[in-house]
């Protein structure tokens, strides 16, 4: 026996179905893009992770830190000297690092804040002005 499709029912059965394609091409698609930006940052932090690690084992003093970024066009943000100082600017510009930026800045003679992009260096020095440590936030 033939049966007459129903038109309603092919149409609806279409809907369903290029609803359900949309549906799954975004989430795909949105998928993709969170892996990519996710991916993005975590190449940009270690990029500047490494970047600084060459610089510190080059011990270099305030004066070529502060030219080398002014050259290159990382902006100086603060210079902090005292404690008041150091959580100021940690409060400013260290966002969930904060605990850790008060932590080691108080241990060295000055800590300067550097903003690359999306990235802020705390940049820390001894008290003959030689650079020794340094913490990354990432935004």
């Amino acid at each position: 026996m033939l049966t007459v499709p129903d038109p309603e029912t092919d149409a609806r059965k279409r809907t369903v179905a290029i609803v359900g394609a949309v549906a799954v091409t975004a989430g795909i698609a949105a998928l993709a893009l969170h892996l990519g930006h996710w991916a993005y940052k975590s190449k940009n932090a270690a990029m500047h992770q490494r970047r600084l690690e060459r610089l510190l084992s080059l011990k270099p003093h305030v004066r070529q830190v502060v030219a080398a970024f002014e050259q290159e066009g990382t902006r100086p943000l603060a210079v902090a000297r005292t404690p008041e100082e150091l959580a100021a600017a940690a409060d400013r510009w260290a966002g969930p690092r904060r605990d850790e930026t008060v932590a080691e800045g108080s241990r060295r003679s000055s800590t300067r804040v550097f903003s690359a992009g999306d990235v802020r260096y705390f940049v820390y020095f001894d008290e003959s002005g030689t650079m020794n440590g340094f913490t990354l936030v990432v935004d």
